[in-house]
C-alpha cells in the first residue's frame, strides 16, 4: 500500500493490527516502526516521533533499532526539535549498528548539534573525533568538510576557510 502511494490505506491497517490485543511483541514493535515511517513518508511528524519510540521500546536487533532512531532523528529534526534529534541520533549509534549505520548517526549527531541546536562545542568535539578514527579514513573529505561547515557556523572563519581550501584542493 504505501509503495503504491495509499499511504492512508497503510496506515488503516497498521493501526488495525496494534489495536488488536496480544500478540507477538516483536511483530507488535515492527508494526509500530512501520507505521512510523508511513507517517515519516507523508510528513506527519508529530504522529511518527511517537509511533517510533513505541516501536523502539520492544525492538531487540541493533541494525533494526538503530535505524530506527537514525529515523527518528531525521522525523525530530524534520520537526525543528533539534535536541530531541541530537539525542536520537546519539541512541542510534549507542546501539552498536552496522557501520554504515553508526556513521550516519554520529555525523547527523553532529551536524544538528552545531548547525541547528547551537550546540557548538560538542558538535566540534564529536566531529573532530570522528576525523581522528582511523575507520573512517575512506571518508575523509566528506568529515572535513562537515567539520569546516561546522567551524563557519561556530564563527571561525579563519579555520573553517583553510579547512575548506584543503577539501578543495
Amino acid at each position: 500500500l504505501a509503495t503504491g502511494g495509499r499511504f492512508e490505506d497503510g496506515t488503516a491497517v497498521l493501526q488495525e493490527g496494534l489495536s488488536q490485543e496480544g500478540g507477538d511483541r516483536r511483530w507488535r514493535a515492527r508494526m509500530a516502526l512501520a507505521l512510523a515511517e508511513l507517517y515519516a513518508w507523508a510528513g506527519r511528524w508529530d504522529e511518527a516521533a511517537p509511533a517510533l519510540r513505541n516501536g523502539l521500546a520492544d525492538t531487540r536487533d541493533p541494525d533494526l533499532s538503530a535505524r530506527a532512531s537514525l529515523l527518528l532523528g531525521q522525523v525530530e529534526e524534520a520537526a525543528g526539535r533539534f535536541d530531541a534529534a541530537a539525542a536520537a541520533y546519539a541512541d542510534a549509534h549507542r546501539r552498536r549498528p552496522a557501520y554504515e549505520i553508526a556513521y550516519a548517526a554520529q555525523l547527523s549527531e553532529a551536524l544538528v548539534l552545531g548547525l541547528d541546536a547551537g550546540r557548538a562545542d560538542e558538535a566540534l568535539a564529536l566531529i573532530r573525533a570522528m576525523r581522528r578514527d582511523d575507520k573512517h579514513y575512506p571518508r575523509r573529505a566528506d568529515l572535513a568538510l562537515a567539520h569546516a561547515r561546522l567551524l563557519a557556523r561556530a564563527g571561525d572563519d579563519r579555520a573553517a576557510e583553510a579547512l575548506f581550501r584543503d577539501v578543495l584542493y
